[in-house]
Parts: structure tokens; sequence; C-alpha cells
């Protein structure tokens, strides 16, 4: 650590230091709150940032310290659950709005002032069981780690989407 901070003048661990942002329905809160305590340990977030609906945050808060939960309906003037509803219907025909207004309020934190430095977005169902570093031992590339699995049904669904050979 002495040898780091003679190098680089801060502590190692200040390189890795960045927030989490999560998206969670009402049907994940529950899984989410058993989840916190492995992001916490196995992430190091400075802070963990819970988009939700506004109904939701009783049933989480006081997991964490810093913890910080944020109403999905109020996070960037004009984006709304109702908003994006009525866009996708009248203009698409889609009823299922869920999946697309969390696409839309994962980038849409980006334009707040909770997005003070970098930040991970986790899936609120995904349990980090060992410590994860996103960027390499100088703190400048991030990593990414190919997943190996090969899960059948997954990928000849995606084929059929996209009508691969």
């Amino acid at each position: 650590m002495r040898i780091w901070s003679q190098l680089f003048g801060k502590n190692q661990k200040d390189f890795w230091v960045m927030d989490i942002v999560i998206c969670v329905a009402y049907k994940n809160c529950f899984f989410l709150k058993k989840n916190i305590p492995f992001i916490n340990k196995n992430l190091s977030p400075e802070h963990i940032y819970v988009i939700t609906k506004f109904s939701n945050f009783s049933l989480l808060e006081g997991i964490a310290d810093n913890l910080k939960l944020l109403d999905e309906n109020a996070l960037v003037d004009g984006l709304s659950y109702a908003a994006v509803r009525k866009v996708l219907k009248s203009h698409l025909g889609i009823n299922l709005v869920g999946w697309y207004f969390q696409q839309f309020l994962k980038m849409g934190f980006a334009l707040t002032s909770f997005a003070q430095g970098e930040y991970l977005v986790w899936d609120a169902d995904t349990i980090p069981l060992n410590h994860l570093d996103f960027k390499d031992v100088e703190g400048q590339r991030y990593l990414f780690m190919p997943k190996t699995e090969h899960h059948d049904p997954y990928f000849s669904t995606i084929d059929k989407l996209f009508q691969a050979p």
C-alpha cells in the first residue's frame, strides 16, 4: 500500500470507488434487500442509488447507510412511467412498459446531480458472490469479463428473434 501511495499519491481503494445504480420494481424489492449486503461487501460502492417507485421506499429504507432511494417518477423532468406508457402505446402499440421505462431511467440517471463520478448500473437480482474489480491495478482501464456459460434456449431465442442462420 505504501508503494502505491508513493507512485500515485492516494489510497489504492480510491481508484475503485464508484457508485452503484439499481432500478428495481416491487417484485424484486425483497430480493434486493437481501442482496445489498453482498453488493456492499463485494463491490464496495460509495453510494448505492436505488431507483424505484416512491411506494417501495418503505420496503428498502434503513438497509445500509450508503443506500439512497430515488423516486423513479421524479428522477428526470418529463420522464415517468405514465409518459413512457403513453408514447409506447400510441406510437408502437406496446403495453409492456416496465422494461422500457427501466432503460430510460438507467440512461436518465446520468443527467441528474447524483451522477457525480463513475457509476455502475447493476441488476437487482444479480448477487456479487466474490469481490469484483472493474479497473486494472493502475485504476485506468475498465475490465470486462466475458461469460463462459452457454444456455442453449437463450441463444436459440436470440437467433430466432434476429433470424440468424
